[in-house]
């Protein structure tokens, strides 16, 4: 499937608006494994993802260090492939990011790991899903507990009554994620 083709069905779709939001969900899911602040990015990304976050901060915890990517950046995403089932809109994006990748212990605050004075180049492939009848996003821009605003770029939980938002029914979120 194509782009053009995509528009045609889901005419919602904005390709730098997307690409935007692959750019924006990565750099906080890195930044949120780094600050041990994953409910930031629960909201965004699905189950095999968050797993994964979680057992990178889980790693770095068990060894006492906290998990750095300094200098982070993305140098280029590239839309690799798009595919639709009765079920899910599927793009898979190529992404290619640059940072410095190092475990500091808690204590000392010295590097254990890694190399904290050069960025190295990682390639990343990534799955985003959306429902083929997810909700319009305008629609997720209140609260579905109490009716208030929210800023679905922040957090999966409303600022005035707690209650959780998920993301899967409005909007792409990232469902896989792999070392290229």
């Amino acid at each position: 499937m194509t782009i053009e083709e995509l528009n045609n069905i889901d005419q919602t779709f904005d390709e730098s608006q997307f690409i935007s939001k692959v750019y924006h969900i990565f750099v906080q899911l890195l930044h949120s494994i780094m600050l041990d602040q994953l409910q930031n990015v629960k909201h965004a990304v699905g189950d095999e993802v968050y797993g994964w976050a979680e057992d990178q901060l889980n790693q770095a915890k068990e060894d006492h260090c906290r998990q750095m990517y300094d200098e982070l950046n993305v140098s280029d995403t590239k839309i690799t492939g798009i595919d639709m089932n009765d079920e899910l809109f599927t793009i898979d994006v190529l992404l290619k990011s640059k940072y410095m990748d190092y475990k500091m212990d808690l204590n000392s605050g010295k590097v254990v790991s890694g190399n904290q004075n050069h960025r190295i180049q990682v390639n990343y492939l990534l799955r985003w899903t959306k429902k083929v009848d997810a909700h319009v996003q305008k629609m997720a821009r209140k609260c579905p507990g109490c009716g208030a605003p929210i800023n679905i770029n922040v957090s999966g939980q409303c600022q005035y009554c707690g209650t959780i938002y998920n993301l899967e029914d409005y909007d792409w979120i990232l469902t896989r994620l792999e070392i290229c």
